[in-house]
């Protein structure tokens, strides 16, 4: 038989039993719709690199451990120096997630309690990152005898 015959005999034994025809094709419908779903979701978070971000392909990330603790430990800024000196480093920048207290500095506003990063002040350079509105770190901010205390807010904030 050829291909044209055995999907006109399928036709046919489809349209002899429309109960069976009906649930195969709400049946397929799904199990399609669910994987593509799953897919978008998938490719959107994991697989797609983040917007903005300039060279994400050349981007790696660097921990130390002693191991004797965890396997991706904290580096002392001593660590950071020396890395960012290595040969064949374009730029290194740091950053460690930590509980940040927010407050609007008038006491209007209840104090809130977020999480955010403390980073390095090249930390939107090398990632190539620019800002929709307003400014990331001036030069004499984040450096010894410099201010300490600025704040840069993300869109989603």
């Amino acid at each position: 038989m050829s291909p044209v015959q055995d999907v006109r005999y399928a036709l046919r034994q489809l349209k002899h039993s429309p109960g069976f025809a009906i649930t195969a094709i709400l049946t397929l419908s799904l199990g399609i719709g669910a994987n593509t779903a799953i897919f978008s979701v998938i490719n959107g978070l994991l697989l797609r690199p983040p917007g903005g971000i300039q060279d994400f392909d050349e981007l790696v990330s660097i921990y130390t451990s002693d191991f004797s603790g965890l396997a991706y430990g904290a580096s002392s800024f001593p660590d950071v120096e020396a890395f960012a000196a290595a040969p064949g480093m374009s730029g290194l920048t740091a950053y460690t997630v930590a509980p940040v207290i927010m407050s609007d500095g008038a006491g209007e506003r209840a104090a809130e309690l977020v999480l955010g990063q403390t980073v390095t002040r090249n930390f939107f350079d090398v990632l190539g990152v620019r800002t929709a509105t307003g400014r990331t770190f001036a030069p004499d901010e984040g450096v010894p005898g410099g201010r300490t205390d600025v704040v840069v807010l993300g869109h989603a904030f």
